[in-house]
């Protein structure tokens, strides 16, 4: 089972969902979905550092954390 879950990690990589490139993404108007700054036209949200890494900080119409309330046979967890 863990080869499974190592191959599809991998696969995603190669389509391009990495975290290092998610500040980089583009609307199907080739428009960023990120803000850029107007001088670099670099991401302009700043760094996130996480994991031992370093990447451009994306936008949330890239990634965004959604709270959910599921219900158990042990309870209720968020």
């Amino acid at each position: 089972m863990r080869s499974l879950f190592v191959a599809t990690h991998e696969i995603l990589h190669s389509l391009g969902f990495s975290s290092s490139l998610f500040a980089f993404y583009r609307d199907k108007q080739n428009r960023p979905l990120t803000p850029r700054d107007p001088t670099t036209f670099k991401p302009a949200l700043g760094w996130y550092s996480g994991n031992n890494s370093h990447v451009y900080q994306w936008s949330d119409n890239v990634v965004r954390t959604v709270n959910r309330t599921w219900l158990s046979a042990f309870g209720t967890f968020q």
